[in-house]
């Protein structure tokens, strides 16, 4: 049980865990959680709680890592790198995909808000060439709302 909640905290879905050797059947781990067996339900659901953390945490991570937003021009100096904000752009899509489907009534809301700002940052709904730096504040000031609103609800 304790291996299970492990490697949940650190992302990996309970299907596929149980689809390694040495770990239980499907069916003797729904009865743990219906039964809640040895606090398992419990845990298991603090195990998601502290993944959701992590999350959080990445993304805010992301958003704040500026490193390579920007690359030497030979002939205009500094430019937008599109190629590492739009990747960064996709780390960011899946976490909140990914929190969304762990928890729909906590962070289903900031997801369709975010995807919009990280999707669709212009009026034609198409992705963008060049993120500009009013963008990429947006974006940071999105995941600081998140983190916000989610340390907020957490009281």
């Amino acid at each position: 049980m304790e291996r299970i909640c492990e490697r949940i905290i650190n992302g990996e879905p309970l299907t596929v865990i149980l689809r390694d050797k040495g770990y239980p059947p499907r069916s003797m781990v729904a009865e743990w959680i219906v039964r809640n067996v040895n606090d398992f339900a419990m845990r298991l659901d603090r195990a998601r709680q502290a993944r959701a953390a992590f999350l959080e945490d990445e993304i805010l991570e992301i958003a704040d890592d500026a490193r390579d937003d920007f690359i030497a021009h030979q002939n205009r100096g500094e430019v937008v790198n599109s190629g590492a904000i739009q990747r960064a752009k996709l780390r960011i899509s899946a976490r909140f995909r990914l929190l969304a489907a762990y928890n729909p009534e906590m962070y289903g809301g900031f997801y369709g808000k975010a995807t919009r700002v990280i999707d669709e940052p212009d009026n034609n709904n198409k992705m963008f060439e060049k993120l500009t730096m009013a963008e990429l504040e947006q974006l940071r000031a999105l995941a600081i709302r998140v983190q916000n609103s989610v340390a907020h609800d957490a009281n």
